[in-house]
């Protein structure tokens, strides 16, 4: 046994004997154990006792909390290493706790030697686990802290010797210079350009190296990698070991935009006083306070004042009313506030002149987010006020004309974009002038051939070609902004200025929608009566008042087989059958004297091939029509009809009786679940009444999801055009009625559903399938039982041992174990498996030599070798059977290897048909006097030719170079 250092587990078993083994079992082996027989008992003893090491946990904890949820409470305290011990190998419960822990699963009943290898596994992962986090936390704060010295910072680290010989690059290279660190360690004295400002650095470097004292900041100028040249700035200082510089380390950060910058700002200001001195506008800048800072020298022009004597004045001299002076101060405070740029216009007062109108722009200078300065342009726009007047008053002029216009208009200017718009074209275009103006007018005005759906040409472009006015094809149609159509007519003007230069284009243009539609329509109609009569499969006749036909349907001569233009003139009465005449006659004379009146038909009518045809209508009297001055009469042959309505009566009445003398429900029905025919079969098996359901749909009739149900099996049927089985339950008349439904496709859109009343079946079917539930749950319940049982005899047998002194004794006693085992894993298996009367031999032989063997000190220095082939076997010959191998592996790990280290057991078990041959061998010392023993054989072997003979086989027993059985008998 092997001492663990004193390590503390917590074993949690329910049962007090199981418990008290485990513990004496686990104490040997050199452990502490506290015992729990409750989930709340193990989580309280968690709680209260830090110094746990491992915990070795049941599953099946009785009432209360179970194994898994105990685990789960426990993990949610600290990290501790579980190990699950359970007599439960259901995958379901095994991937339970492997959701929770991954430090083991041990199967109840396996020897000592098994779980103090799981346990000393769990802790080896336990303390692989601890030790990767500690880890994994010191390296994270390392990276961490790294990472964020290199990836915030934007300069490069570097450090070389005083060689020049570059020790170290930081990936910033890349960034900065374009070469890889491994490239730029080569080319690192290259990169200067050949810019004299590059020797002053070198000797600052140089110094540094010779007196190991650091020197102020300087500037270079490199060349990158490909082939740009950028400034610099380098620091630097010397690391001094001994008295010497072993190393120079120093950061490099790019300041070329920097550079430019400062270029850029210097040329700036230049152009900046060479642009302010040269144009006519006024450039002044203020503070905000108001005092004049900078006014260039066109002030003198402008408003009669001198440059440098206005520096420092106030600039409210430059405003000739009050108010444009308090909006000019309001701007200059929300400036300062917002840093915002605007402008506005006031009355100018120059000195010695009338005031005038100037445009005053207003622009913050801002430093560090506060505005400094305000720079202000003045501009005289008097002529262009001018302007805006008379231009007002001929735009208004212009509003008035065409908001009084009734067609829509659109002017453009000579690029093609809306400069006007009255309010009949933001009707129809869906855009307003404020939003259409400095648009494009094919943007605005969207125009499609109403028959091709095809764009039309824009008509701007074409009057900007030809110079001349156009108008629309017909069939254009205007595409609203949301959509809306309309048909449209309209023209193109050019527009032009006083020497005749095209400025842009007029656009005039109105909504004919109804016009359009209405000729449209006509056309339509005239068409489709037209083919409708020429292609009709019915006869329209126009009789007079005396019955002479003055019109006749190009459809007769195919229907009634007489030619062209046979009857026009003729009486019709006079090829009606005579028994019909009469009545035909009377319902004539009747319709004469009421205009506009209609009459059913039914008559029969000679063929020219002599035989009668029955023909059905209507005539419409439109006498009083001038187009018409006639009766109409329309008919149609139903000779083929009134045959099949006689032949479906007959059919029609044969069905009936079949379907009153039928119990199953009948029903036609569309693809969308439209009840079209209900036969009337019997009535009581009906979700609803016939009457209440026909015309409707399933979803009408049933729940959803029943009609849901039925809907995806008719379009099943319809779509693999089969015969599609349901079965399902209703509650009719508060009873469960269960039905069989076939769905059987009629046409392409139609099923026939036929459903029979299968309740009596399926109420049988369910009461053997609980009867089956019951003995399977009992038979499981039974197995459980009995091994738990027989486990708790094998604990109290193996305390026992414990207090008894005398060999033998202790020998008898573990031999009663090693066969109770035996038949603990026979339940074990019985209770795990589908079929109770079969057991599968080498699944049950296999774990259970590896059980009885590893119950002696000596198992580990015993080679076996199993050779068993996969079989089903009758649980009536597997005990026998396991009891057997149990006798003769225990008579060999007691007597065979008295002195030897290398034993070696065969155990080969095979069948042929239904033959089996079961071979023990072991290279032990055998029998020692074989004759004596078949005279006065032992409890054991005597025990090994019952149970054969209570099996129908035979055995063979041999001594020659250790023990060999050989039992044959057939299954």
């Amino acid at each position: 046994m092997k001492v663990n250092k004193q390590k503390l587990l917590l074993l949690v078993e329910d049962n007090v004997l199981i418990a008290t083994s485990g513990q004496i079992d686990l104490e040997q082996y050199g452990y502490k154990i506290i015992l729990a027989h409750s989930g709340e008992e193990a989580v309280e003893l968690f709680k209260t006792n830090p110094n746990i090491d491992l915990i070795i946990m049941d599953i099946d904890l009785g009432e209360g909390i179970d194994g898994i949820e105990a685990a789960e409470i426990i993990l949610r305290e600290r990290e501790i290493p579980i190990l699950f011990l359970s007599s439960h190998i259901e995958p379901e419960i095994v991937e339970k706790t492997e959701n929770i822990t991954s430090y083991g699963y041990v199967v109840k009943n396996s020897s000592i030697t098994v779980l103090d290898a799981s346990i000393k596994m769990a802790f080896k992962l336990f303390d692989a686990k601890m030790n990767e986090l500690i880890k994994e936390k010191k390296l994270e704060k390392s990276e961490e802290k790294l990472r964020n010295i290199f990836e915030n910072s934007t300069s490069l680290f570097y450090s070389f010797t005083p060689e020049h010989v570059v020790t170290y690059l930081s990936p910033q290279v890349k960034d900065i210079l374009g070469y890889t660190p491994e490239e730029a360690m080569i080319k690192w004295t290259e990169l200067a350009s050949d810019n004299p400002i590059n020797e002053v650095g070198y000797n600052y470097t140089v110094k540094a190296i010779e007196t190991g004292k650091p020197q102020p900041a300087y500037e270079l100028e490199l060349v990158k990698k490909d082939g740009t040249k950028i400034w610099v700035e380098l620091r630097e200082g010397p690391v001094v070991k001994n008295g010497k510089t072993v190393a120079i380390v120093g950061t490099l950060t790019d300041i070329t935009d920097r550079k430019k910058a400062m270029t850029e700002l210097q040329e700036s200001e230049e152009k900046y006083r060479l642009l302010t001195e040269s144009m006519k506008d006024v450039v002044i800048r203020i503070s905000p306070a108001g005092k004049l800072l900078y006014v260039s020298p066109t002030i003198k022009e402008f408003g009669g004042y001198e440059p440098k004597e206005e520096i420092g004045n106030n600039i409210s001299n430059y405003f000739y009313k009050k108010t444009d002076l308090l909006k000019a101060l309001k701007l200059i405070a929300d400036v300062v506030i917002s840093h915002k740029s605007g402008s506005f216009e006031f009355m100018f007062k120059p000195k010695g002149k009338d005031p005038f109108f100037v445009e005053h722009t207003y622009v913050p200078l801002i430093n560090d987010n506060k505005v400094y300065e305000i720079q202000l342009v003045l501009r005289n726009i008097s002529d262009r006020k001018k302007i805006e007047r008379q231009l007002q008053k001929s735009e208004e002029n212009l509003r008035i004309t065409l908001t009084s216009i009734g067609d829509a208009v659109i002017s453009t200017d000579i690029n093609g974009q809306v400069v006007q718009m009255n309010p009949i074209a933001e009707q129809l275009t869906g855009w307003t002038i404020k939003e259409a103006k400095g648009e494009l007018l094919l943007d605005v005005f969207h125009i499609i051939n109403t028959k091709t759906r095809k764009i039309v040409d824009n008509p701007a472009e074409k009057v900007l070609k030809s110079g001349q006015i156009v108008g629309l094809a017909n069939h254009t149609m205007l595409i609203s902004k949301d959509g809306t159509e309309y048909q449209i007519a309209d023209s193109g003007a050019p527009i032009k200025d006083n020497q005749g230069n095209i400025t842009g284009v007029v656009l005039v243009f109105r909504d004919v929608t109804e016009e359009y539609k209405m000729q449209e329509d006509l056309k339509r109609s005239e068409q489709y009566f037209k083919t409708l009569i020429e292609n009709s499969s019915d006869v329209i006749s126009i009789l007079d008042k005396t019955g002479a036909v003055t019109y006749e349907s190009p459809s007769h001569k195919r229907i009634l087989g007489y030619d062209t233009d046979f009857l026009i003139e003729k009486n019709i009465f006079a090829l009606v059958h005579p028994d019909d005449r009469e009545r035909i006659l009377h319902q004539f004379v009747e319709l004469l004297p009421k205009p506009g009146s209609v009459e059913q038909v039914s008559f029969r009518f000679l063929h020219k091939n002599g035989n009668w045809l029955n023909l059905e209508g209507i005539a419409n009297n439109l006498l009083h029509s001038p187009i018409i001055n006639g009766i109409i009469v329309n008919y149609r042959d139903v000779t083929d009809r009134k045959k099949a309505e006689e032949k479906l009566y007959e059919s029609e009445n044969n069905l009936r009786l079949l379907f009153n003398a039928m119990e199953d429900i009948v029903l036609e029905m569309d693809d969308k679940g439209k009840y079209i025919y209900i036969a009337p079969t019997s009535s009581e098996l009906y979700y609803k009444p016939a009457k209440e359901a026909i015309g409707k749909t399933l979803h009408e009739v049933f729940p959803k999801h029943q009609a849901d149900y039925f809907v995806s099996n008719i379009k099943k049927s319809l779509k693999e055009n089969e015969t599609v089985k349901i079965e399902y339950e209703l509650k009719i008349k508060d009873k469960i009625i269960y039905f069989e439904g076939r769905f059987a496709p009629k046409s392409n859109n139609t099923v026939l559903y036929i459903a029979s009343n299968i309740t009596e079946r399926k109420q049988a079917e369910q009461k053997v399938k609980n009867l089956l539930k019951e003995k399977e749950i009992l038979l499981k319940e039974v197995h459980h039982r009995t091994k738990n049982n027989m486990t708790v005899i094998k604990s109290l047998l193996s305390m026992q041992i414990r207090s008894l002194k005398i060999p033998e004794a202790v020998s008898c006693f573990l031999d009663a174990i090693s066969r109770i085992e035996s038949m603990i894993k026979l339940y074990d298996k019985l209770y795990k498996t589908e079929n109770y009367e079969e057991v599968t031999i080498k699944t049950y032989l296999y774990s259970l030599i590896d059980e009885i063997i590893q119950l002696f000190p000596n198992w580990k220095s015993i080679q076996i070798n199993k050779q068993i082939e996969d079989f089903a076997i009758e649980t009536k010959l597997i005990f026998p059977l396991g009891i057997i191998l149990t006798e003769l592996l225990t008579n060999t790990m007691k007597y065979a290897f008295p002195n030897k280290k290398d034993g070696k057991i065969d155990v080969n078990i095979s069948k042929k048909q239904n033959h089996v041959t079961f071979i023990y061998k072991d290279n032990g010392i055998g029998i020692i006097d074989n004759k004596k023993e078949e005279q006065k054989p032992g409890f054991g072997l005597n025990l090994i030719k019952l149970l054969s003979k209570q099996i129908n086989g035979s055995v063979i027993n041999t001594n020659d170079n250790g023990v060999k059985f050989i039992i044959e008998f057939d299954i």
